[in-house]
């Protein structure tokens, strides 16, 4: 019995460490899943490498790493797991959504399109029709994409990521309430969606909603790790610390800055973040030294350049902004701001230390640089030396304008036109405050009294600006009013053509492109404009037109919609139709370009996609020509 007690006692000893391993393994997989639902997406892999180093066949672990490195923004990781998961047992439709995202991620849309609709993805719906529409999305078919979210919908109503993505449909064709619906029903179906609240605090934006926008991105942080990819709860962070930093709120700025340095230490994003705050905080010369360095480690991080310029610029040291100016340059090839901001820097080197001229200069290149909030700095401190200073209050007033602190600039628009009422600068501060805060009929008087003092070009496009939206009649009179004594100021003239059409004077309209045309006979959107013109009266003169402005500008939406519609008005559907799909792409937001391809594609046979594209043209209640023709062409393609 003795001799066979040591085989019998080994075999016990590898089956009780092969079972530890396996529920090392097993304990090692858990592990990652609690680290990937606490979105610690780094020590998921590491755990998951444990497991796969030891037993590349552990089919498990392999499609967990998957996730983790999708999770991560590893891409290349991300296809080695997957070809170690098919090796490890996994089958195709277990591989086929990670397969789909990393297209996805990969921009190769195009493939998965045709894979999908080839039959070759793997997928089982919903998530075929899913990303189906995600892909069409992504390749800028909208109308498609939103028809393909509906429908699955309609059978999959709790699916958050289909709401959620026909929520970014509606928000590209310009519908941002009806987008804002969208993301509210995903949230009443999910509240602690971090997708759901990051997206409605877009949303917010867009509607100006500002404080809400902010609560809801909030929420969105909160709810984040574990939801969003490591490159989505970046961006979300980053966002939130711009937007807590240009308002001047520091300490919501410093906990979001904690958050992104325990995710990410060391990286020149929150070195960068870092220096912002010494900045905002006034520590100008540990924030100056900090990007000095930081420039250097990485000479193509152009946001360090900015950050370091206005530090110089609050330094005073010109000549130093002015070189790394010219670094920004070279490192984004031609940054229009950069390139602009080096005539006040030279402005302010010019002018006397401690003047109001100098720091207005400044203040100015640290708006272009993106830093309106140490801006703000500068002009307050100036204040202070000089509170009756017409300039710096301007100054003061444009960036909470910018900030879009409306009340705040009313308030000092006013005070500052009490304190100098005869002053055009002062006046004409007060109208940009009251248009802002929608007080157009308020801001109609202010520009007429402006106008006694100081009559130009931009004063009298806006007061028929302000004059439209406080729905006054005639208010395209001070333009003509400016054209009077300039008659040869032809781009005013442009405006005022445009406003006499929309305005419903085709005939002014009409003579005014045709004067414009005689001076000036390469003026597309005069050409553009005068063939709608044309079209609308069947003058046959429409369409040469039309080609002539299409001739110069081939990559113009709205110039291809033109030449399109007016070339199917004629006949030739077939030759306008790759106009108007491309018209329809590069600007789909306008339900008018919608319309005129859904009407193009009834005509060439196109049955089923004219009907999905004048649906999407009439969704909403937004006004446009030929809305009825629409309807008419709705209800044709409707009836069986």
């Amino acid at each position: 019995m003795k001799y066979l007690v040591r085989p019998l006692l080994l075999a016990l000893v590898l089956s009780l460490s092969g079972c530890g391993w396996l529920a090392g393994a097993s304990g090692h997989i858990k592990k990652a899943e609690q680290a990937m639902g606490q979105g610690d997406y780094n020590r998921a892999v590491i755990e998951l490498r444990g497991v796969v180093e030891k037993d590349a066949a552990n089919k498990a672990a392999q499609l967990l790493l998957v996730r983790a490195h999708l999770q991560r923004g590893d891409l290349e990781a991300a296809q080695r797991a997957l070809d170690a998961a098919a090796k490890a047992g996994a089958t195709p439709v277990e591989l086929a959504e990670s397969r789909a995202k990393l297209l996805g991620y990969q921009g190769k849309l195009d493939q998965l399109l045709a894979d999908i609709d080839a039959g070759k993805s793997d997928l089982a719906e919903p998530l075929r029709s899913l990303y189906r529409a995600h892909a069409l999305l992504g390749l800028g078919r909208i109308a498609e994409a939103q028809l393909g979210y509906e429908t699955l919908l309609v059978k999959e109503p709790a699916l958050i990521e289909a709401r959620l993505r026909s929520a970014d449909a509606h928000a590209m064709l310009g519908r941002t309430q009806l987008a804002l619906q969208q993301v509210d029903l995903a949230l009443q179906t999910d509240p602690k969606s971090a997708e759901g609240w990051a997206t409605r605090g877009g949303l917010l934006d867009v509607l100006e909603r500002f404080d809400e926008a902010r609560d809801a991105r909030q929420k969105a942080i909160g709810l984040a790790p574990g939801q969003l990819s490591f490159t989505q709860y970046l961006a979300l962070l980053s966002n939130s610390f711009m937007t807590a930093l240009q308002g001047g709120d520091l300490q919501t700025a410093r906990n979001v800055y904690k958050t992104m340095q325990g995710m990410t230490p060391g990286s020149p994003l929150v070195r960068l973040y870092a220096s912002e705050i010494a900045l905002a905080a006034g520590d100008v010369s540990v924030a100056s030294a900090d990007l000095t360095t930081l420039a250097g480690e990485v000479p193509d991080f152009q946001q360090v350049h900015a950050a370091l310029i206005t530090a110089l610029l609050d330094k005073e040291s010109f000549e130093l902004a002015l070189r790394q100016v010219d670094e920004l340059v070279k490192a984004s090839g031609e940054d229009r701001r950069a390139a602009a901001a080096r005539g006040p820097i030279r402005a302010a080197a010019a002018a006397a230390q401690g003047s109001v001229e100098r720091a207005v200069a400044s203040a100015s290149a640290q708006v272009l640089m993106g830093e309106p909030h140490i801006a703000t700095r500068t002009l307050d401190a100036a204040l202070v030396k000089y509170p009756d200073s017409a300039d710096l209050a301007a100054g003061r007033i444009a960036l909470d304008l910018q900030a879009r602190r409306k009340s705040d600039a009313l308030k000092r628009a006013l005070a500052l036109a009490e304190s100098q009422p005869d002053k055009a600068l002062a006046l004409g501060m007060l109208a940009q405050a009251q248009v802002a805060s929608r007080e157009y009929a308020k801001a109609v008087d202010v520009y007429e009294q402006l106008w006694k003092v100081a009559p130009t070009a931009d004063l009298a496009v806006a007061l028929s600006r302000a004059k439209r939206d406080a729905k006054m009649a005639d208010s395209p009179e001070p333009m003509r009013r400016w054209l009077q004594t300039k008659p040869e100021d032809y781009a005013v003239r442009l405006l005022l053509a445009d406003a006499e059409a929309t305005a419903g004077n085709p005939d002014q309209a009409q003579a005014d492109y045709e004067r414009i045309l005689r001076a000036k006979p390469n003026t597309v959107i005069a050409l553009n404009n005068l063939a709608i013109i044309y079209g609308q009266r069947k003058d046959p003169r429409a369409l040469p037109m039309a080609k002539r402005a299409y001739d110069i500008t081939p990559k113009a939406p709205v110039v291809a919609d033109t030449y399109g519609w007016l070339l199917a008005q004629s006949g030739a559907a077939q030759q306008a139709l790759p106009l108007l799909q491309a018209a329809v792409k590069g600007s789909p937001a306008l339900p008018e370009m919608r319309y005129h391809l859904a009407d193009v594609l009834a005509r060439t046979g196109d049955r089923e996609g004219a009907r999905s594209m004048v649906l999407e043209a009439l969704r909403g209640d937004e006004d446009f020509f030929g809305r009825d023709e629409a309807l008419k062409l709705r209800d044709s393609l409707t009836k069986q």
